[in-house]
């Protein structure tokens, strides 16, 4: 089993085994990225990764993960008229309206 040495931003370098990591890729842009969880303090963490730690951790046999951008990311608001004050306050006096969780 592959050892890889990662950092958590709680708990510094740590040691995780190469398949509880799992290699992202974003169909659209082609970037890499790789998660895992800390094994000391148990936080999601996700990293950039470049093309030799996507080697390491896929020869390791790290887990793949296909995403591809929101819709959204190409909508185009060009015609889309702006949020202005009557718009804030109707959305504040709906949220106010709203049941509270008990």
């Amino acid at each position: 089993m592959t050892i890889v040495q990662v950092s958590c931003p709680e708990c510094g370098n740590v040691e995780v085994y190469a398949r509880d990591v799992t290699v992202r890729c974003c169909d659209e842009t082609m970037h890499f990225a790789y998660r895992f969880l800390c094994p000391t303090c148990s936080m999601p963490i996700v990293k950039d990764a470049d093309d030799g730690a996507v080697t390491l951790l896929l020869a390791g046999d790290a887990r793949t993960e296909r995403w591809h951008l929101p819709l959204e990311v190409y909508e185009h608001p060009l015609g889309a008229a702006a949020i202005n004050t009557r718009d804030l306050l109707d959305f504040h006096e709906a949220m106010e309206r709203l049941p509270t969780a008990t």
